[in-house]
Protein backbone atom coordinates (compact mmCIF):
# COMPACT_ATOMS: atom_id res chain seq x y z
CA UNK A 1 0.00 0.00 0.00
CA UNK A 2 1.37 3.40 -0.98
CA UNK A 3 1.39 6.12 1.62
CA UNK A 4 1.11 9.81 0.73
CA UNK A 5 4.19 11.93 1.19
CA UNK A 6 4.31 13.35 4.70
CA UNK A 7 4.60 17.13 4.89
CA UNK A 8 4.72 17.47 8.65
CA UNK A 9 8.00 16.75 10.43
CA UNK A 10 8.33 14.00 12.96
CA UNK A 11 10.59 14.75 15.86
CA UNK A 12 12.95 17.62 16.54
CA UNK A 13 15.44 16.88 13.76
CA UNK A 14 12.94 16.67 10.92
CA UNK A 15 13.13 19.37 8.30
CA UNK A 16 10.25 21.71 7.59
CA UNK A 17 11.73 23.15 4.40
CA UNK A 18 9.98 22.21 1.16
CA UNK A 19 11.46 24.55 -1.50
CA UNK A 20 9.72 22.81 -4.39
CA UNK A 21 6.35 23.54 -2.78
CA UNK A 22 7.03 27.27 -2.84
CA UNK A 23 8.21 27.23 -6.46
CA UNK A 24 5.17 25.23 -7.57
CA UNK A 25 2.84 27.56 -5.67
CA UNK A 26 4.46 30.68 -7.16
CA UNK A 27 4.31 29.12 -10.64
CA UNK A 28 0.58 28.49 -10.15
CA UNK A 29 0.01 32.07 -8.94
CA UNK A 30 2.04 33.41 -11.89
CA UNK A 31 -0.09 31.42 -14.32
CA UNK A 32 -3.28 32.72 -12.68
CA UNK A 33 -2.04 36.30 -13.07
CA UNK A 34 -1.03 35.91 -16.72
CA UNK A 35 -4.00 37.88 -18.04
CA UNK A 36 -3.47 40.94 -15.86
CA UNK A 37 -1.49 43.99 -16.96
CA UNK A 38 -1.14 45.53 -13.49
CA UNK A 39 -0.51 43.64 -10.27
CA UNK A 40 -0.33 44.81 -6.67
CA UNK A 41 1.02 42.29 -4.15
CA UNK A 42 -0.16 42.87 -0.58
CA UNK A 43 -0.01 40.83 2.58
CA UNK A 44 1.78 40.17 5.84
CA UNK A 45 5.22 38.73 6.45
CA UNK A 46 7.74 37.84 3.74
CA UNK A 47 5.85 35.63 1.27
CA UNK A 48 5.08 38.62 -0.96
CA UNK A 49 8.79 39.45 -1.13
CA UNK A 50 9.64 35.84 -1.97
CA UNK A 51 7.03 35.98 -4.74
CA UNK A 52 8.63 39.16 -6.14
CA UNK A 53 12.02 37.46 -5.98
CA UNK A 54 10.57 34.46 -7.83
CA UNK A 55 9.20 36.79 -10.53
CA UNK A 56 12.57 38.55 -10.82
CA UNK A 57 14.48 35.29 -11.20
CA UNK A 58 12.02 33.18 -13.24
CA UNK A 59 9.29 35.29 -14.84
CA UNK A 60 10.46 38.69 -16.04
CA UNK A 61 7.19 39.37 -17.86
CA UNK A 62 5.34 39.01 -14.55
CA UNK A 63 7.91 41.11 -12.70
CA UNK A 64 7.37 44.00 -15.13
CA UNK A 65 3.63 43.97 -14.35
CA UNK A 66 4.05 44.19 -10.56
CA UNK A 67 3.25 47.81 -9.80
CA UNK A 68 3.80 47.63 -6.06
CA UNK A 69 4.30 45.56 -2.96
CA UNK A 70 2.68 46.57 0.33
CA UNK A 71 2.94 45.05 3.78
CA UNK A 72 -0.40 44.85 5.56
CA UNK A 73 -1.74 42.29 8.01
CA UNK A 74 -5.39 41.29 7.50
CA UNK A 75 -6.31 44.19 5.18
CA UNK A 76 -9.89 45.38 5.20
CA UNK A 77 -11.81 45.86 1.96
CA UNK A 78 -11.43 49.62 2.48
CA UNK A 79 -7.63 49.32 2.77
CA UNK A 80 -7.47 47.26 -0.42
CA UNK A 81 -9.57 49.87 -2.25
CA UNK A 82 -7.25 52.61 -0.99
CA UNK A 83 -4.23 50.73 -2.35
CA UNK A 84 -6.07 50.38 -5.67
CA UNK A 85 -6.63 54.13 -5.77
CA UNK A 86 -2.98 54.79 -4.94
CA UNK A 87 -1.43 52.42 -7.46
CA UNK A 88 -3.99 52.29 -10.24
CA UNK A 89 -5.45 55.79 -10.07
CA UNK A 90 -8.92 54.41 -9.35
CA UNK A 91 -11.75 56.72 -8.40
CA UNK A 92 -15.06 56.28 -6.60
CA UNK A 93 -16.99 57.10 -9.80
Amino acid sequence: MLHPERRHPRGESATTDHPDDERRFFADVSAALSGYAHILVIGPSTAKLEFAKYAHERNHALEERIDGIETVDHPTDKQIVEFGKKYFKLTDD
